[in-house]
């Protein structure tokens, strides 16, 4: 059973999620999130990452457009629309810039 969370509650609740999101990201040598989920999107609409034989993360891209991302991980599952998916992308640029930092 996943916690399903919105953009605005995954930035007030205590997880990894974005962490791990972002780990995915740079291990497909991709700097945006948009530019990782149409790589991902390309062969199919559910596309599972795995660790070894553990499934770790699983994105989802539904009919009207709309992302679900599932971390396997802590069992968190977001949802994100065209407005949610450009909020996401800050988030990342914002974890992206954090990370980088000396």
């Amino acid at each position: 059973m996943y916690k399903r969370f919105t953009i605005e509650e995954l930035q007030t609740v205590q997880n990894n999620f974005v962490s791990n999101f972002y780990a995915i990201v740079k291990k497909e040598h991709c700097t945006m999130s948009i530019d990782f989920f149409k790589k991902i999107f390309r062969e199919g609409n559910d596309v599972y990452y795995f660790n070894r034989w553990e499934a770790v993360f699983r994105f989802c891209k539904e009919d009207n457009e709309d992302l679900i991302l599932m971390d396997e991980k802590e069992k968190v599952q977001v949802v994100l629309d065209e407005v949610s998916k450009r909020s996401f992308q800050n988030i990342i640029k914002n974890w992206t810039h954090f990370k980088n930092e000396p």
